[in-house]
């Protein structure tokens, strides 16, 4: 086993995030893995696991990810998974990750969020620095011991500031560990926030780590109220399409960024209408031109 990283894959081009697979909304890996690349996708995140505070569930089973990765896989487009950790149980992560690895998966996103926080449970108990620590090092390491070839990408908060008992240099502060536990890339997650605020996000990344691959990840939704008669709130609120405007608009705002980057993803595949796929394809082509075959 070698002490590095050995030239991973870094992601290229446009992406999707991919939440539940069913054949009804997705029809086959065939047609999924071609409505990607058709529009200039690069890429593409699939879900596997997802864990809370007391279980494990698959949104995606092993078989479902390989076949569908294998689909991907067989047009170019290069299948990541991604997966949702939580601090007490990574031996159980990693294995779950590990039933879903093919020689066509280049990948895993690990979206480490309120799971590997140093915050109280919902027994009262006090969740240490040093536990949240402890597992985000086991994690890192543990998918560089599967494969040392696997792109190791990590997508979280938006910002770091506010999220101070999130463990931010065990997944990517530069020196502090061996590269070999480091992620490679770093997608801030930054679906619905205004163009002052993705510069921000961005550059609280680059401020932590100034070399740093940033993959910045919108959204393709927005938010709308689910009772016309009450305001729009957190409550009061649900998820839906962007429209083609918002989306082109949001997209646009990501040109501010404080650093170049020649990759995106976006939260998430199943909010996409035939109008919005038009507006990825401009902008996979504005990143990697000469990908979306409509635009060649």
């Amino acid at each position: 086993m070698p002490n590095q990283p050995l030239e991973p894959v870094v992601p290229k081009g446009m992406s999707l995030f991919v939440r539940a697979i069913s054949k009804a909304r997705h029809v086959s890996p065939e047609h999924l893995a071609k409505l990607f690349r058709d529009h200039g996708c690069l890429w593409v995140a699939i879900a596997s696991l997802w864990q809370n505070e007391k279980t494990t569930h698959w949104i995606n089973k092993p078989d479902t990810v390989k076949r569908y990765a294998e689909s991907f896989a067989s047009v170019g487009v290069d299948p990541f998974i991604w997966a949702y950790p939580w601090w007490n149980r990574v031996n159980e992560y990693l294995d779950r990750i590990s039933q879903c690895l093919t020689d066509d998966i280049v990948g895993v996103i690990h979206d480490p969020e309120r799971g590997v926080k140093a915050v109280k449970d919902s027994s009262g108990k006090q969740v240490t620095r040093q536990n949240v620590a402890q597992s985000s090092r086991e994690i890192i390491l543990g998918t560089r011991q599967m494969n040392p070839y696997l792109s190791v990408g990590f997508s979280s908060y938006g910002q770091t500031k506010g999220h101070d008992t999130f463990p931010w240099d065990e997944w990517f502060e530069p020196g502090v560990f061996d590269p070999f536990e480091e992620c490679d890339w770093f997608a801030p997650q930054l679906y619905d926030e205004t163009p002052k605020n993705i510069v921000k996000g961005i550059q609280s990344y680059i401020n932590r780590d100034a070399e740093a691959v940033i993959v910045p990840a919108f959204g393709t939704y927005r938010w709308v109220k689910k009772d016309a008669s009450q305001p729009l709130s957190n409550k009061n609120r649900m998820a839906v399409p962007c429209t083609q405007a918002g989306l082109r608009k949001h997209l646009g705002d990501f040109q501010k960024s404080p650093v170049a980057y020649n990759a995106m993803v976006g939260w998430a595949e199943n909010f996409m209408t035939p109008e919005l796929w038009r507006v990825l394809a401009e902008e996979a082509e504005r990143l990697v031109p000469g990908s979306t075959p409509s635009v060649e």
